[in-house]
């Protein structure tokens, strides 16, 4: 069963947060929600961190995205 434990961005302080983000370089990100209790997500490769604080991503889709 997947961990399913839901994480407030509360709990994490701007170091932590600088340093997980410092430790992605490159790659593919899984950008996953839930609407209307259905899992939802795709695969996104322009992930970036905009914000500690405020903590913010920046993802940036393809308009064409069936996902999106």
């Amino acid at each position: 069963m997947a961990d399913e434990r839901i994480v407030d961005m509360h709990d994490f302080t701007s170091r932590q947060l600088r340093d997980v983000f410092g430790r992605f370089c490159t790659g593919v990100a899984v950008i996953a929600s839930t609407v209307d209790d259905v899992p939802a997500g795709f695969v996104i490769q322009s992930f970036v961190a905009l914000s500690l604080e405020p903590p913010q991503i920046l993802i940036c889709p393809m308009k064409t995205s069936r996902s999106w």
